[in-house]
């Protein structure tokens, strides 16, 4: 965050001395000079930061907003980086796509919602992302070959085998 911090210093001082001078600066030169800086920041950047902490930041953010509508690119312009950039260091430090991460994490979720509490089953499926409570139960059957109702009326049964 410290040398984030110090590079948009310098950026903003470089702007600043940029429109402290007199000279009549051209529309053409300013987009140059921004398209110049979006792609230091876009591609050059990136590649000088630690990817792990990069995508370490990326799994906090995807587990703190997980019942919004996170997408690949929604979450790597939150990293800064290229989707195509971000999927690649994703799946070097995760082993697995950011779909079948955020799927896996979404189902494992909606696991601990369903079997540790009393929420409606349509409540959980808005709580772990999903868009439609119908889809839910589709995707939650396919998985784990039991209906989310089962799945919750299941936990009674082992918390008895428990005791």
């Amino acid at each position: 965050a410290q040398q984030l911090n110090a590079f948009y210093g310098h950026i903003n001082n470089a702007v600043s001395q940029i429109l402290g001078t007199n000279e009549d600066i051209s529309k053409l030169e300013t987009d140059a000079v921004y398209n110049k800086i979006i792609a230091n920041i876009k591609y050059v950047l990136p590649k000088h930061m630690n990817t792990n902490n990069v995508i370490d930041a990326a799994i906090e953010y995807i587990e703190k907003n997980i019942a919004s509508d996170i997408s690949l690119e929604s979450t790597a312009s939150h990293c800064f980086l290229s989707p195509t950039y971000f999927s690649m260091c994703f799946k070097n430090k995760t082993g697995k796509t950011f779909s079948s991460y955020l799927s896996e994490l979404r189902l494992n979720k909606a696991k601990s919602l369903l079997s540790q509490t009393d929420v409606p089953i349509n409540i959980v499926s808005e709580l772990c992302g999903f868009n439609s409570a119908s889809y839910f139960h589709r995707f939650f059957k396919r998985s784990t070959g039991m209906t989310p109702l089962n799945y919750k009326n299941r936990k009674g049964i082992h918390n008895e085998e428990q005791v």
